[in-house]
Order: C-alpha cells, then sequence, then structure tokens
C-alpha cells in the first residue's frame, strides 16, 4: 500500500488528513474480512454412502492388519514350542503309566493362560518346572507301589498329581518330599546353565521360590505332607535349623518357614494336632527332617543366587532418581 493508494483492506478509506469518496466507508482497523468459501457442488446420496462404507472397510482391514500380526506370532510359537511341550508331555505319560490326554490339555492351557501375563517362553519354562516338580512325585509313587490315576495342571494356580491308594506317615512324607526335590535339582541346573541370561535366571528363581513355599508346613502343601512323620520335637529341631538358613542367606521366605516350623512346634503337642507316629522309624523322621532342612537352604540361597536387581534397568528406561533436599529455613533475626 503507497500514498497513491488512498484505499485500505476491503476498499475502506483510511489515509489520514484527506477526504473520503463519496458513499464510502470509514476504515475502522483490523483485518480484512475473509472471502466467503465457494458453495460446495451438491452431492448424491449413494456417493456419500459408498464413501462411507469404503472409509470403514479400510479401518476393518487397518485393523485386522494389527490384531493378525501378533495373533500370527503367537500362532507360530504355539506351533513351535507346543509341538515340544506335547511330546515331552507324550513321553512321560508312557514312561510313568500316567493318562496322556487330561496332562496335555492342561498343561496346553496353563501355558496359554501363563503366557497371557508373562509371555510365552516364560510360560513354557514354568509349566515344565511345575511338571519336573509333579514327575517327583509321580517317580516316588510308582516306587512305594501305588498306582497314578491322574497329573493335572490348574492354570495359574500350579499342577497336583492324584493317586487314591492308602499311604502310611512315612510313605506321605517320602512322596511329598520327593517334589520339591526334583524341581530343586531342575531349578539348580538352570541357573547352572543360565549365565547372563535373564529369562534363565527368572526360571530359575521362580522354580527355587516354588519349592521353597510348597514347603511351607500347610496341609495342602508338600510341607504339610513331609510334616505328617514329625513330631513336636523334630519341628523344633527344623526351627532352628531353618532359621539358621534365613539368617545365612538373608531369605524373607525361609525365615517365613522358621516360623511356621516353631508354629508347628506348638501345635503338635495340642490334642487335636497330635499324630499317632510310634509305627513311623527313628530313621524316617530323620530322614525327612533333614531332607527338609536341606532343599529349603538350597532354595533359599538359589533365590540369593538369581535374584536381579532392576534398579538399573527401571533408571534406564524412565531417568535417574533426583534426591531432593530442602534445606532448613535461616531463623529470622529481628
Amino acid at each position: 500500500m503507497t500514498d497513491q493508494d488512498p484505499y485500505g483492506p476491503g476498499g475502506r478509506w483510511h489515509k489520514p488528513g484527506a477526504q473520503p469518496p463519496a458513499g464510502s466507508e470509514p476504515w475502522q482497523g483490523g483485518e480484512p474480512s475473509p472471502e466467503p468459501a465457494p458453495a460446495a457442488e451438491p452431492r448424491w446420496q449413494y456417493e456419500i454412502e459408498a464413501e462411507e462404507r469404503a472409509a470403514r472397510r479400510r479401518a476393518r482391514w487397518d485393523r485386522l492388519r494389527n490384531v493378525g500380526g501378533p495373533v500370527g506370532f503367537a500362532a507360530l510359537l504355539i506351533w513351535k514350542f507346543g509341538r515340544i511341550a506335547l511330546v515331552a508331555l507324550g513321553k512321560a505319560a508312557l514312561l510313568f503309566k500316567i493318562p496322556l490326554l487330561g496332562t496335555v490339555l492342561s498343561g496346553l492351557v496353563s501355558i496359554g493362560a501363563y503366557a497371557l501375563f508373562f509371555g510365552w517362553p516364560f510360560a513354557i519354562g514354568l509349566v515344565g518346572s511345575l511338571l519336573v516338580h509333579e514327575l517327583g512325585h509321580v517317580v516316588q509313587i510308582r516306587r512305594e507301589g501305588m498306582p497314578v490315576k491322574a497329573l493335572n495342571f490348574v492354570p495359574l494356580l500350579g499342577a497336583y498329581v492324584l493317586s487314591e491308594a492308602a499311604r502310611t506317615p512315612d510313605q506321605q512324607a517320602r512322596i511329598s518330599i520327593a517334589g520339591p526335590i526334583a524341581g530343586t535339582l531342575l531349578a539348580v541346573a538352570i541357573f547352572a546353565v543360565a549365565g547372563d541370561d535373564p529369562l534363565l535366571e527368572a526360571i530359575a528363581y521362580t522354580g527355587f521360590f516354588l519349592n521353597l513355599f510348597n514347603l511351607l508346613p500347610v496341609p495342602m502343601l508338600d510341607g504339610g505332607g513331609v510334616g505328617q512323620a514329625l513330631t513336636s520335637g523334630w519341628w523344633a529341631l527344623i526351627a532352628g535349623a531353618v532359621g539358621l538358613v534365613a539368617l545365612g542367606t538373608g531369605g524373607a521366605f525361609a525365615a517365613i518357614a522358621a516360623l511356621a516350623a516353631l508354629l508347628m512346634t506348638f501345635l503338635r503337642r495340642s490334642d487335636g494336632f497330635r499324630l499317632d507316629l510310634e509305627g513311623v522309624p527313628f530313621s524316617e523322621r530323620a530322614k525327612a527332617a533333614a531332607l527338609y532342612v536341606a532343599v529349603i537352604a538350597v532354595c533359599a540361597a538359589g533365590m540369593q543366587a538369581t535374584f536381579r536387581d532392576r534398579t538399573d534397568d527401571l533408571v534406564d528406561e524412565y531417568g535417574s532418581a533426583v534426591v531432593v533436599q530442602i534445606a532448613a529455613p535461616e531463623p529470622i533475626t529481628p
């Protein structure tokens, strides 16, 4: 705009000291009004509906592509590792004469359930650890001359072996301790080959933890079965030995096991928990107590050795923690 251009934006007069032409409006400042948008050309309704259907189809295909990738990858893992698990379960079923169908189906369902939370590799390792633990029970049950009716997995809860044969207290103790022994030996083997592999370390740690947890003297756990051959005095010795293990390893669950054993020392003296153990030889009680303490000691030490501090990983992912120190306010002087 120049001095020779007396009209401002929109053709309104703005030059100071000059007279606007007749019929023009004074300039009020501001930006000119935008030009009106050209009217859209009329369209047929069927054209609009056709475009909307095409947009919906494209959105569906995009969703299918986004979902199809992970689902296809999961199916590939199931096909690859599921066959391995199926063959292993089948061989175990034939070797130990246990029904195959329930074991396989419940095992595969358990793998899928654990995979939802922990991923397929860890789920397969976890179910494999549970399988070895239960096979320890199966081996000892067969050694006692008893039949095995079923070995089934319970998704997200564990597994169990079903055998309805009658057992003496010392037989029950031997059968109960066999599972934690087998599971702990597998965890030791995994830890031995793990190196710096975080997945194998996690599987080993979980194996140590599950076998130690199973030895708590609770009726539904293996520790309750071992305790059927132990009197109050034996539980007092176990409480002291496991307490020393807890102090040596700094393990919280070992300390819990020591406290539980101490509780059993007093419960076994009451009429409601007193057992008739006259037919159990002293050697069987001593063996049950020694194996009980030994497995707890190995599991507590294994948990300590396979525990991985994730602080560095969290710092790398979320940034270093900043400690804010608030200085005390200075005293106000008059």
